[in-house]
């Protein structure tokens, strides 16, 4: 629902009366989806977060709106999202998955070791900036 992409906010940042236009389809998503909560504590629907949304607490805006919401969070990485800006749409580390795409698997663009090498340093790379927090 706030996606990653340039350009994304000429429409998700539209005002429907009065939030964005992403929290009123969110909000109404959950609606349609009724009291679908599994056993994880987490709905049978999921939105796409980017971790690039750089607007003051709004990633922890949207996971305090959709709590029992699952996110897929792309933007770290190549994107320009860190893991503070991941963290913040995370309820306590849990309740998405952080996608690294570009970041990872092209990495050997920028270093001068093997593509298996790049690719390893680049994950745990990931893992060091997610475990510091």
């Amino acid at each position: 629902i706030k996606t990653s992409n340039p350009g994304s906010a000429d429409f998700e940042e539209l005002i429907v009366g009065d939030e964005p236009l992403y929290m009123n389809i969110g909000k109404k998503i959950c609606q349609m989806a009724g009291n679908s909560v599994n056993e994880s504590g987490y709905r049978n629907i999921g939105f796409v977060i980017g971790a690039t949304n750089k607007n003051a607490d709004e990633g922890k805006i949207i996971r305090e709106t959709f709590k029992d919401v699952f996110f897929l969070i792309p933007g770290y990485g190549a994107q320009g999202g860190g893991a503070h800006d991941a963290m913040e749409l995370l309820n306590d580390g849990n309740g998405g998955v952080v996608n690294s795409s570009r970041g990872i698997i092209r990495a050997f663009e920028k270093s001068e070791k093997s593509f298996e090498e790049a690719t390893r340093e680049a994950v745990e790379k990931m893992r060091r900036d997610f475990n510091v927090i």
